[in-house]
């Protein structure tokens, strides 16, 4: 990633067989996506949707990451964007593919620059 650019990474998880059970573990698996994002967490939200659904996000000292999981669509989506040169999304992406069992996933990622050029 260039100086100047924030990255953003959408991770699409289809089929999952392994999804949390609840918002704690929830906690836990985004506190690793963090880590392996090298991103530090310096404040966190959740809510539990009234079918199932839970959502969980944290704002990083480099942006935000966010774990979003329908239990009756096997569906779990993970964003996540860092302006940190090191962050590491792919490793991101191979955690959590395994670590929800998922049989089918997508990659997006994309750079915003941070400013406007003339």
């Amino acid at each position: 990633m260039r100086r100047g650019f924030e990255k953003e990474a959408t991770i699409v998880l289809y089929e999952c067989e392994n999804l949390p059970r609840d918002m704690e573990e929830m906690r836990k698996i985004l506190a690793e996506m963090a880590e392996l994002a090298q991103l530090k967490v310096v404040a966190s939200c959740e809510y539990q949707h009234e079918g199932g659904a839970k959502s969980m996000s944290a704002i990083v000292e480099e942006s935000f990451i966010s774990l979003d999981e329908w239990q009756e669509y096997r569906t779990v989506i993970v964003r996540v964007a860092s302006c940190n040169l090191n962050s590491n999304f792919k490793e991101v992406e191979k955690y959590v593919k395994e670590r929800f069992g998922s049989k089918e996933a997508r990659y997006y990622e994309r750079e915003i620059p941070l400013y406007l050029t003339k």
